[in-house]
């Protein structure tokens, strides 16, 4: 017998393609791999299963892009029956696109960036995916306990702001490196 959960999952990984990220060997993306902007598969999945393992009541993510992952973590969320994400991008074209592909989800979607998105500070799990210029800003906001993800801390440069914000990481394999981090609570 397979966990309802799985649906959910599958859902989450379900796009009209996938291609090669370039310059790699076997790394898949969703969407149009010629653009940087998007989260490869793995790193998807592994949004699912901490956000099911987490079971936050309020996720944020910053920078959605084209909303893959506001999808995975979306999907989440309904598969819990609990809790909502507020995203965030200053691209309207990409707020819009996380808006086709996120419909019926419970989230709202917020055009700033995510130094600004207000409700940042009070999140239970957090997935950083903006600017990498704003992400020390972000991460500053994190509040101790909450489970965070940063993406593309394959930067040596990302990766010192990450240590600098977070008490514990762990900083996995990959194309774009993500950290699971959290500051320990006082």
């Amino acid at each position: 017998m397979i966990h309802p959960s799985a649906d959910w999952l599958s859902k989450a990984l379900d796009f009209p393609a996938f291609g090669i990220i370039p310059g790699t060997v076997d790394w898949q993306a969703p969407h149009e791999t010629e653009d940087p902007i998007t989260t490869e598969v793995d790193t998807l999945a592994l949004l699912f299963a901490l956000v099911r393992l987490v079971r936050p009541l309020l996720a944020v993510e910053t920078g959605c892009g084209k909303g893959a992952g506001a999808r995975a973590i979306g999907l989440a969320l309904a598969s819990l029956g609990t809790g909502k994400l507020v995203t965030c991008d200053i691209n309207e074209a990409y707020c819009q696109k996380t808006t086709e592909i996120c419909a019926n989800l419970p989230m709202t979607i917020i055009r700033c960036e995510g130094k600004d998105l207000g409700p940042l500070p009070a999140a239970d799990f957090v997935y950083i995916d903006s600017g990498l210029h704003s992400r020390g800003a972000e991460m500053a906001l994190v509040k101790p306990g909450a489970i965070t993800v940063i993406h593309d801390t394959n930067s040596d440069d990302i990766f010192t702001e990450v240590k600098q914000h977070f008490t514990k990481y762990v900083r996995l394999p990959g194309i774009h490196g993500p950290t699971i981090a959290w500051k320990e609570p006082k």
